[in-house]
């Protein structure tokens, strides 16, 4: 039986025959991007009890020479875990204190947008909502590591070893964690 010449050509296509080296080139970053965004959220997922906007707000955006994933601007502070705010003698404090962050609560004030935050997970009246802010404050937020969970050495052997097969060359993948680049 003859194969028809659109039966050939889906064949060569499905083989990637034909193609710009660019096109496969982006293909397979997309598909490693879209691998590394769902990582992210079921990290995020896992190690988190929040609403799920944050796992919902990762994203993987193209660029130049690959791509780049964010998420919202509160990202760096659950990863890296927040200091609680200097210690008020007339207090009690219950559990231990977060330390050893890059970042520190300055004080117990709660501002409007970490109260509207707390709102949209925490039920319940006002008071109730801002014991909630004011304790994350009192005690600091403890360190999630999502991105060391996620960027793992077995990852990056795995995007260097797709890069390898798809350039013929050895690649080293590396890593840089900019926090203030995570928007």
């Amino acid at each position: 039986m003859a194969i028809n010449e659109a039966e050939i050509l889906r064949q060569l296509e499905a083989k990637d025959v034909g193609k710009k080296p660019e096109d496969i080139y982006k293909n397979i970053l997309t598909d490693i991007a879209d691998d590394i965004v769902r990582d992210f959220k079921a990290e995020i997922k896992k190690s988190t009890k929040g609403s799920g906007t944050l796992a919902q707000s990762v994203v993987s955006k193209p660029t130049k020479d690959g791509f780049e994933v964010g998420a919202d601007f509160y990202y760096k502070f659950i990863d890296d875990g927040v200091n609680a705010a200097p210690k008020n003698s007339k207090l009690g404090y219950i559990r231990p204190l977060v330390t050893g962050s890059p970042y520190s609560f300055k004080h117990l004030g709660v501002g409007k947008g970490m109260f509207k935050e707390i709102r949209s997970i925490v039920p319940g009246d006002d008071a109730k909502v801002y014991a909630v802010a004011v304790s994350i404050k009192k005690h600091g937020i403890k360190p999630h590591d999502i991105t060391d969970n996620v960027i793992t050495k077995e990852l990056e052997e795995r995007i260097s070893l797709d890069l390898a097969t798809l350039t013929g060359l050895a690649v080293q993948v590396v890593w840089e964690k900019n926090i203030e680049d995570i928007k």
